[in-house]
């Protein structure tokens, strides 16, 4: 295991130092941090070396520039990443992660192997021509309700994350237990994600994409809903499926050796 920061960006590496190890690159969610994730790179490592990622403003991860646009901040996370992986890699991006992922995708697609949007959409926000997502209320209210409460309001964001799911009450203590080992993300971090996930709409970035991508989510989810990878893999059919049954938004938690095992067969593919 090594510990690195530049650029303000923590990352973490876990496994092979081996140069001939595939590297894997994972991004987290909004308000979270790379230790959410670390449970699954742990059951990748024999297979890859895994850099977990804490976003700017979360974690260990400095808040950086005030210029928080999804072009910087994925600009940034690449730069920074890039000296520690040999040549391409597979980018794995939960919820904002995988927006971010895909970003890098659309800007390096030479330097991504392969990309996983594990419970991601490239448009979080619910448009006449797209359904398959949330209510912009939803990211309103939360952007209200940090002004007053920064806490309470990533506490009720978890609960959100797991609710439907097989054992939430298990998860959600798991996931509250974890994120609270680092400091929370920055107000300043929380409010500009919260405008990319509401603003942002990637779906011609991801319907061009050249390599392989594997959609994987919670069959319960109810923040990145099955019909959104459902027609996410319409508009790509190229595209791999794999829906974890009675799983919410953090299938890797709560379903982690079946969501281990469809990363590396869709990875060895």
């Amino acid at each position: 295991m090594s510990q690195f920061m530049n650029q303000s960006i923590y990352i973490e590496t876990l496994g092979s130092a081996s140069p001939a190890a595939t590297d894997m690159v994972m991004l987290h969610g909004w308000a979270m941090h790379g230790g959410l994730m670390r449970s699954l790179a742990e059951e990748l490592t024999a297979q890859f070396r895994v850099h977990l990622v804490d976003l700017p403003g979360h974690g260990l991860s400095q808040a950086g520039n005030s210029d928080f646009s999804l072009k910087q901040l994925s600009e940034q996370i690449y730069m920074s990443i890039s000296e520690k992986i040999n040549g391409d890699a597979i980018w794995l991006g939960w919820s904002l992660g995988g927006m971010v992922a895909l970003k890098i995708a659309s800007q390096y697609p030479d330097k991504i192997k392969k990309l996983i949007l594990l419970s991601s959409t490239p448009a979080f926000v619910k448009k006449v021509d797209w359904t398959y997502a949330v209510d912009s209320s939803v990211f309103d209210s939360f952007a209200s309700d940090l002004l007053n409460d920064p806490e309470g309001t990533i506490k009720r964001f978890v609960s959100l994350q797991v609710r439907g799911s097989e054992d939430s009450r298990q998860i959600l203590k798991q996931i509250r237990e974890i994120l609270f080992s680092k400091q929370l993300a920055s107000n300043e971090a929380l409010f500009k994600g919260l405008e990319i996930l509401q603003t942002e709409d990637l779906r011609g970035v991801y319907e061009s994409l050249s390599m392989p991508v594997q959609l994987l989510g919670g069959e319960r989810d109810t923040l990145v809903p099955k019909t959104a990878l459902d027609e996410l893999h319409k508009i790509k059919p190229e595209s791999e499926l794999y829906i974890v049954k009675k799983a919410g938004h953090a299938p890797f938690l709560s379903h982690s050796n079946e969501s281990a095992r469809a990363i590396l067969e869709f990875c060895h593919d």
